[in-house]
């Protein structure tokens, strides 16, 4: 049987060809006329041939490039985790609702109870978050990345993140969100990456009517331009690039 779409991916298409976007990594991919055709293809057809069977008539181009990029499409949905092998139906683990989604999720235990070195409350894109822990220097670096979203604190806050001592390992971390356990032995020089990752993850998870997507954005006047793309695909020399060309830099991320 054709490997199936998974059903937390959804397509969006374009006049040059289509956008998959999946819901619980946020992951948007690109994709061209031909591999928009094959996504849409999975659904209709049983095998690979008819794929490329309908490709070939729909494109008018010979069997065996229709079966190559047939072929190097799949392959390129399966590295990227879109597809489901082998069934229509796919069985889909839900998340708590109380849970942020992480890949690097842990578990969860009690939280421990200890005196706090740093306590302050932000306001970030669908939450008033109130960030704690037990070291002072984090509470530095996170001054220094968040002081712009600082407000007063209050009794409006909707969401925690701890950071504590690990249990097991000397000068690591354990980061908490709310009850639940999310990373453990960190590092203290990892701290404030996974912070501000789990800051990104509330927000998304807030803001589920928009669309986004993990891009470098450039302008020009009234105009901008945004190149989503992968960790490590050169979106942040691009725009660093373009910047050095009198563009306005905004973003690259």
């Amino acid at each position: 049987m054709m490997m199936q779409p998974k059903s937390d991916v959804f397509f969006f298409p374009f006049s040059e060809g289509a956008a998959l976007f999946r819901q619980p990594t946020r992951q948007l991919t690109v994709l061209n006329q031909n591999a928009a055709v094959i996504w849409c293809l999975l659904n209709e057809v049983g095998t690979l041939d008819e794929a490329a069977f309908v490709l070939q008539e729909k494109f008018s181009i010979g069997k065996d490039k229709a079966t190559d990029d047939v072929e190097e499409a799949v392959n390129f949905f399966m590295d990227n985790d879109l597809l489901n092998k082998g069934s229509a139906v796919e069985e889909i683990e839900e998340i708590p609702e109380d849970l942020i989604v992480s890949e690097l999720y842990q578990g969860v235990k009690d939280v421990p109870i200890a005196p706090l070195a740093y306590k302050k409350v932000f306001q970030v894109p669908g939450h008033i978050l109130e960030i704690c822990c037990q070291d002072r220097e984090i509470g530095v670096m996170l001054d220094e990345a968040m002081a712009h979203l600082t407000i007063a604190p209050g009794p409006a806050v909707e969401a925690r993140l701890l950071v504590m001592p690990a249990e097991n390992e000397a000068k690591c971390w354990d980061i908490f969100s709310g009850t639940k356990l999310l990373f453990k032995d960190v590092r203290k020089e990892g701290v404030l990456p996974h912070l501000l990752q789990l800051v990104f993850d509330l927000s998304c998870k807030a803001l589920d009517e928009y669309f986004l997507f993990h891009a470098a954005v450039i302008g020009n006047n009234s105009n901008a331009v945004l190149f989503p793309a992968h960790v490590g695909s050169g979106k942040t020399t691009l725009a660093a690039m373009l910047a050095k060309q009198e563009l306005q830099f905004f973003s690259d991320e």
